[in-house]
């Protein structure tokens, strides 16, 4: 039998906004994509800010999500065509019966980290620790996934994570600098920030062969606006080239655009953005799996309904 969620309060929300006067995202030429205040945002950003979505030929319209929530049930009212989003959150939804596909995997990285005062400090104190680990995270979410397989890869036993729920991130993080939590998961540039801060890091996804990040669209704007997404992506692979090239010319943009603190902007490094390709099978079956140990859903829908390759140059 499988555990009650903040899932299942989505379709709720879904009819809440359904009734708001969001404008809807079916416009002719338009593709209207959500975004986090996150590293894997970034490509979309400098898109946006160098013109190069409108020099492929599509115009689009970001909007930013603090709630992954809202995010969701954007998509579910068609209020946007596509979004960042994780692996985890794709494959719930193509579970629970949602049109949308994964068109491309995305780049993203987090980090686990203890508080300033804490008495584990790095990767060999979290394994001789005794007891239980009280962790800010998310149950079932890509924070979640990231932080037991980080601890698998350094052979520590994420059975000594005492998952505390915390939604929000900025209660996260102050939860563990007040030392309210010994151990937290933290997305970039956020756990730089909190580094600087005196909280130790125990590990990050940069050990692991992905994070894994997302872009998905509705099924309805693959099948209406398909011209327009792969405009969207010939933007994408221009723009990961030119911060690839010179990270730092867009540090202000970047920060500006994906809502992050001003005061990350000198210790922002963006990841290595890869051109737009599709995520393996391997990582898809993986986190599938991982969802089913967790409860989250019975079985796990095969790759093809999971992922759209049809998008891709």
């Amino acid at each position: 039998m499988l555990r009650p969620r903040i899932r299942s309060f989505i379709l709720i929300i879904a009819l809440a906004l359904s009734a708001t006067s969001l404008a809807s995202a079916d416009q002719s030429g338009v593709l209207t994509v959500g975004l986090m205040p996150a590293v894997n945002s970034i490509p979309l950003i400098v898109a946006q800010h160098d013109g190069l979505f409108q020099a492929n030929g599509v115009t689009v319209k970001l909007v930013m999500f603090h709630n992954q929530l809202y995010r969701e049930s954007g998509l579910q009212t068609h209020t946007i065509d596509g979004s960042i989003s994780d692996m985890v959150n794709a494959i719930a939804a193509v579970a629970n019966g949602f049109d949308v596909r994964v068109t491309s995997a995305s780049e993203g990285d987090f980090a686990l980290l203890t508080s300033p005062h804490a008495a584990i400090q790095n990767i060999e104190q979290w394994k001789s620790y005794h007891g239980k680990i009280t962790t800010g995270s998310l149950e079932d979410s890509i924070v979640n996934y990231v932080s037991q397989r980080m601890l698998e890869k350094l052979s520590a036993d994420p059975g000594k994570i005492d998952l505390i729920p915390v939604l929000s991130l900025p209660t996260r993080i102050q939860m563990l600098m007040d030392d309210k939590l010994q151990a937290a998961c933290i997305p970039e540039p956020y756990a730089t920030m909190a580094r600087k801060q005196g909280a130790h890091l125990i590990a990050e996804t940069t050990i692991l062969p992905s994070t894994p990040g997302v872009l998905l669209f509705t099924g309805k704007a693959i099948a209406e606006k398909p011209a327009l997404i792969r405009a969207f992506y010939a933007a994408y692979d221009e723009a990961s080239a030119r911060v690839n090239a010179n990270p730092g010319a867009y540090r202000a943009a970047i920060v500006a655009g994906a809502d992050f603190p001003p005061q990350v902007t000198n210790d922002l490094v963006a990841p290595h953005f890869a051109e737009a390709v599709l995520p393996p099978p391997s990582v898809v079956e993986d986190v599938g799996r991982w969802m089913v140990a967790q409860g989250m859903i019975a079985k796990a829908p095969d790759y093809s309904a999971v992922v759209d390759g049809s998008l891709l140059h």
